[in-house]
């Protein structure tokens, strides 16, 4: 790592982990209006990290430099700072770079989007790293028109996780920095054993896969002993605690899953889903690769429910849909 900093390409780059960390010298990291933009040698250009379907055109005389810094690296992507599939699946394994980068450039600063509805556990993920301060996380405000921040160093990690086999990057690597992450311990016995990772809170705008009947299975899954947590309200360390330490977990499919990743012995694990095509798929190509990543004597059960409407918010697989409760009375 020490090698790759010191090169004086303008253009470099290093590997490791099936993963490419990139150096780009003399460069300006741009945010508009949630579009992300790297300007070097006269040219604007974006990587698929950065941003996806990219139609704007920003001109440079547009532009307001409004930082400047030795060293940045860019941990931030539109999708995943949206949601935190998207964030762990394709983004988060670069985040085994900052273990050595952080001890050699002590001061680089972390970009991150300040509005980014995840900004709360990202940086509670890089202040696990031991030299992590808070003072290396910049909050960049993307809701504004044209504004940037110079480098004379811009590392970027690249989109391995869209590739196929991209999902346990981060499992893998999970394994290697979990004994030296800083995290409290604590009284693991006041850790309920079986939880049902539950969506009654997920905001309505972002979640068109809706379980209409979801009062009634909840109700039915807490009754047999089973503690309904929020993922949404937890901290990571909290997430941490709570998957390395359950036995059982129920859930329906979604992002939710994308947190089995920190699950360290065998689980029994039941999956909530629309018996169709298209959530089929979303569970077979996306989220499988976390169930399979489990401990070797895990078990899964999916357990099919019926969607109701097509209508759906531009994704094909968040429709409304209903679990008839006698299913799932089979399994629990």
């Amino acid at each position: 790592m020490e090698e790759f900093i010191k090169n004086k390409d303008p253009i470099s780059h290093i590997k490791g982990e099936n993963l490419t960390l990139n150096k780009i010298s003399n460069s300006i990291f741009i945010g508009d209006f949630e579009k992300r933009y790297i300007y070097y040698n006269d040219t604007f250009f974006n990587s698929n990290i950065l941003q996806r379907n990219n139609k704007r055109k920003i001109k440079y005389e547009n532009l307001e430099i409004i930082e400047s810094f030795e060293n940045i690296f860019i941990f931030t992507e539109q999708y995943g700072d949206k949601n935190i599939f998207h964030w762990i699946n394709e983004y988060a394994p670069n985040f085994f770079f900052l273990f050595d980068l952080i001890k050699i450039l002590p001061n680089i600063k972390i970009i991150v989007n300040k509005n980014a509805r995840l900004s709360k556990n990202i940086k509670q993920l890089l202040l696990l790293i031991p030299e992590m301060k808070e003072s290396n996380i910049y909050e960049f405000d993307f809701n504004k028109r044209c504004i940037g921040i110079k480098a004379n160093n811009l590392f970027i990690g690249d989109d391995t996780g869209r590739k196929d086999g991209g999902s346990p990057n981060i499992i893998n690597i999970w394994k290697k920095i979990r004994p030296i992450i800083k995290i409290k311990a604590i009284n693991k016995s006041l850790l309920p054993k079986n939880i049902y990772v539950s969506r009654r809170q997920t905001p309505k705008p972002g979640n068109g896969r809706i379980l209409i009947n979801t009062d009634e299975i909840s109700e039915y899954i807490i009754k047999k002993g089973y503690t309904e947590v929020f993922m949404e309200n937890l901290s990571i360390e909290e997430k941490i605690h709570l998957f390395e330490n359950c036995d059982k977990i129920i859930c329906e499919l979604g992002a939710g899953i994308a947190n089995f990743f920190m699950c360290k012995k065998s689980v029994d694990c039941i999956i909530l889903l629309q018996n169709n095509i298209q959530n089929r798929n979303f569970f077979k190509y996306s989220m499988s690769p976390f169930i399979m990543s489990l401990a070797a004597r895990s078990r899964h059960t999916l357990v099919f429910g019926k969607t109701i409407s097509q209508n759906h918010n531009g994704n094909p697989i968040c429709t409304p849909w209903k679990l008839d409760l006698k299913d799932l009375q089979k399994f629990i």
